[in-house]
């Protein structure tokens, strides 16, 4: 669960309304979800602040800014609140509480992100008989999570072309041979991100792949190994969007 600070900025108020606020926003998404920016420690971490801004403190205007993860992070959106003269006080700054438990909850049950996915990759084996591979794939992928979340996961799904290049060499003769295989099939990964900056994360993923057909490897009529259908694989990263 994400939480949100809570911090108040208004003309001769030294934060007593800050509280209210808290409190009205954690009776709707739950307790210490929605904790005062003054009492945050120096290590805690929060998806976004919520700074309420009034020109006095009766509140018969409220201006609520939702920024990333400081007080002086990026502007995400605003919410404009006006009371009657016949709203009680605490009554204005419940609503700015609860105005805020709605932002929250909002996105806890978003969507998740759907996006495209391109991918190009080559590797090698070097060894008495060298493997190198080349591939290029299409899928989508699901990202659950805020894009200005601190922790996030994806799944994604592909579609693979690969070709696979096999050569090998004769110490003897001094005799070189290769050859090539095409293979078709599917890839499913899992990615973790941990982003502790706006735009930039670190992450770790594993994934599973399906291709045919299977690969026997031949040198000087013996087998010397195998492609096989299935394989698993791990990743780490970073990644910066733009």
């Amino acid at each position: 669960m994400l939480n949100v600070a809570i911090a108040t900025e208004i003309a001769g108020e030294q934060g007593r309304f800050a509280p209210i606020v808290s409190k009205s926003c954690e009776a709707a998404v739950g307790a210490g979800r929605c904790p005062l920016a003054q009492e945050l420690g120096p290590s805690t971490v929060v998806a976004w602040y919520a700074v309420v801004r009034a020109d006095e403190g009766e509140g018969s205007r409220l201006r609520i800014e939702f920024r990333d993860r400081s007080a002086a992070g990026a502007l995400i959106e605003t919410r404009d609140l006006v009371f009657s003269e016949r709203d009680p006080s605490d009554v204005r700054w419940a609503s700015a509480g609860a105005v805020i438990a709605a932002f929250v909850a909002a996105r806890d049950t978003r969507v998740p992100n759907v996006f495209g996915v391109v991918d190009v990759r080559y590797a090698e084996r070097p060894g008495e008989v060298d493997l190198s591979w080349a591939s290029a794939s299409l899928g989508v992928g699901a990202r659950s999570g805020d894009k200005t979340a601190l922790f996030s996961a994806e799944l994604l799904g592909e579609l693979v072309f690969e070709r696979v290049f096999v050569t090998g060499r004769n110490t003897t003769t001094g005799h070189e041979g290769s050859s090539a295989q095409n293979r078709f099939g599917g890839r499913l990964g899992v990615n973790g991100a941990i982003g502790p900056w706006r735009n930039a994360s670190f992450i770790l993923g594993g994934e599973a792949s399906a291709m045919l057909p299977s690969v026997d490897i031949m040198f000087l009529d013996a087998k010397a190994g195998r492609v096989p259908t299935v394989e698993f694989a791990l990743s780490a990263g970073f990644r910066y969007r733009f």
